[in-house]
């Protein structure tokens, strides 16, 4: 992918899905997780033949958000990586919501929205 014109550049043959509707979201591997579907979930058929996305955040260092995007997990690991160790923080996980130190990343409450505060100021969404 390439960055152009203020926009991601998508690869010709291919199309982007986009998180639209959180499905659910919970305390998972030391963190908070929520399930993110690509398309608005208003009855039963439109859960079929979508990708949902999971996105978990987790503390990883005072001040400090991992965010990891995942769909399909596992397969094959390709080098280099890089393990996050957390430094001992211990994150405050709230419904929607997980604090390191004084940052603190806050999903929406029903469309998809992630937003990073510090202090009580958007620092970005």
């Amino acid at each position: 992918m390439k960055f152009t014109a203020g926009y991601w550049a998508v690869r010709p043959g291919f199309s982007l899905l986009r998180g639209l509707h959180i499905v659910d979201v919970r305390e998972e591997e030391g963190g908070l997780a929520a399930l993110v579907s690509t398309k608005r979930i208003e009855g039963r058929g439109d859960t079929l033949n979508r990708p949902v996305l999971r996105v978990l955040l987790r503390a990883v260092a005072e001040g400090v958000i991992g965010v990891t995007v995942s769909h399909h997990r596992g397969g094959v690991d390709r080098p280099p990586a890089f393990t996050l160790t957390g430094d001992g923080v211990v994150p405050q996980i709230g419904e929607r919501h997980l604090t390191a130190g004084s940052l603190t990343a806050r999903f929406a409450a029903d469309e998809w929205g992630l937003t990073f505060e510090e202090g009580g100021r958007v620092v970005t969404s």
